[in-house]
């Protein structure tokens, strides 16, 4: 920090800002300093600080302030669900209903704000989950009233606590894959306004508000699984037009730095429709899926799918797996519950340590089970971890 006369300079941070004493970020107090203070304020609280004044606010909402956050390990991660909920009133509990669930490290359960745009108050059915810079955002779906198929794309701010409109899909596209690397999110597959299959993509540019046509599948995709694997974006499985349901065995796999597709044959297990669109992840530098009751991991060198472990079959576990996400080495799993098939829980399995080291003997996890909330026992559709 330079001095001068009644004045000083912020270089630490590269915040490139010269204020006189008493018009810092605190009065009095080194930039440097009072943002150390601001980085640990909790998330929650972040809305209450933009209220104070512009300068906060700027800063607050600002991409480097997140990553200054990131980087001071302030932030925290929570799993956010598409999960059904119940009205009070006979009318609306005869239509699907859902809404945004989170799970925070506190393994408490909170829901978000509906999105203004619906006055129905529902998120869209079937809609897409992406995480970027500490926004949850959504990704087309159906109008839960008029089922009509949706181009729309809403960003939810945990500092703000509010939605905003982003820019549409190029393209209607429902049950398509979608993934997020290096802050783009990237979108393949499904089937438009008429049920045709598709193999168009596109890519999302968070920062810009802008999408980018990307290069054709090889083939047309529907209900088809993603994961992002070592910033390779995968495409599994899927079945075209003409074969309605009939789930293919093979993948794709686009590299945003080639910017095309490869094909990967007979990646799926040979009951491929046991592998559904929201059952497959990334983490750990392995891709893991749920197949019936199986947790099993992908081994590129093989193209193969090994056993790992098997779902709790007493009543700490669930029957099958809706929708899977991952937090470091543990995954997050939901689904509906072995004693009451009507209550959706979320099971947590811990990946052991050996994984860290790329040891083959991969079957010694934990099951934990999130504590249950009344009110969050819905049917789940898809998952997602966001960094706060």
């Amino acid at each position: 920090m330079a001095q001068g006369a009644g004045r000083y300079t912020t270089t630490g941070l590269n915040l490139d800002i010269e204020h006189r004493l008493d018009e810092g970020l605190v009065p009095f107090l080194p930039d440097d300093m009072a943002l150390q203070c601001l980085l640990r304020v909790p998330v929650q609280s972040h809305s209450r600080l933009q209220n104070v004044c512009r300068k906060w606010r700027d800063l607050v909402n600002s991409r480097k302030f997140y990553e200054h956050r990131k980087k001071e390990g302030t932030t925290r991660q929570c799993v956010c669900l598409s999960q059904a909920i119940t009205r009070d009133n006979s009318e609306s509990q005869q239509r699907p209903m859902f809404s945004v669930s989170v799970s925070n490290d506190r393994n408490s359960w909170e829901r978000l704000p509906p999105i203004p745009d619906f006055d129905h108050q529902s998120l869209p059915l079937f809609s897409r989950f992406a995480a970027v810079e500490g926004c949850l955002v959504v990704l087309g779906g159906w109008d839960s009233i008029t089922m009509e198929e949706l181009r729309s794309v809403y960003i939810f701010s945990f500092s703000s606590w509010t939605w905003r409109r982003s820019a549409d899909m190029p393209t209607t596209r429902s049950f398509f894959s979608c993934g997020v690397v290096q802050d783009t999110i990237l979108v393949a597959g499904g089937h438009d306004t008429d049920k045709n299959a598709l193999r168009t993509a596109a890519r999302y540019k968070f920062q810009e508000d802008i999408w980018e046509i990307l290069p054709n599948m090889h083939t047309e995709r529907d209900e088809c699984a993603s994961a992002v694997l070592d910033g390779n974006f995968y495409v599994i499985s899927g079945y075209i037009t003409s074969a309605q349901g009939e789930f293919r065995r093979d993948a794709e796999v686009y590299d945003p730095v080639l910017n095309e597709w490869k094909q990967l044959d007979n990646m799926c297990p040979a009951d491929s429709k046991a592998v559904k669109p929201s059952s497959i992840v990334a983490t750990a530098g392995t891709l893991f899926a749920f197949h019936h009751n199986q947790l099993i991991a992908y081994s590129p060198a093989e193209n193969l799918w090994h056993l790992m472990d098997i779902i709790p079959k007493d009543s700490s576990g669930i029957s099958y797996a809706t929708c899977v996400t991952a937090i470091g080495n543990s995954i997050i799993v939901t689904g509906p519950s072995n004693t009451d098939g009507d209550t959706h829980r979320t099971l947590v399995y811990k990946l052991p340590s050996s994984m860290d080291s790329g040891n083959d003997n991969m079957c010694n996890g934990r099951w934990e089970m999130l504590p249950a909330d009344e009110n969050f026992l819905g049917i789940a559709q898809v998952s997602c971890v966001v960094e706060l």
